[in-house]
């Protein structure tokens, strides 16, 4: 799947990518209690897309993503 992204973006001439992953699968009041989950892109959570960010410096960057109404966001945010 890491090549098919690096392919494509390679085609569209785009040079510079930020990441935004999906957040964790819940059912919550943010997501609608469950509707929302992810994005119709199936992108990975916070770890892979920074794994993958990070091995592609100099294309990719990575913004993390939690699920807002989490008790455990902060700690999960942090520890990426």
């Amino acid at each position: 799947m890491d090549d098919v992204l690096l392919a494509h973006q390679r085609a569209m001439g785009v040079s510079k990518t930020i990441l935004l992953p999906a957040g964790r699968p819940v059912n919550r009041p943010s997501t609608h209690n469950g509707r929302g989950n992810g994005l119709p892109a199936k992108a990975l959570g916070n770890e892979p897309c920074y794994r993958f960010a990070k091995a592609h410096r100099k294309h990719y960057l990575f913004a993390a993503c939690e699920v807002p109404d989490l008790p455990t966001r902060r700690g999960k945010l942090r520890s990426i």
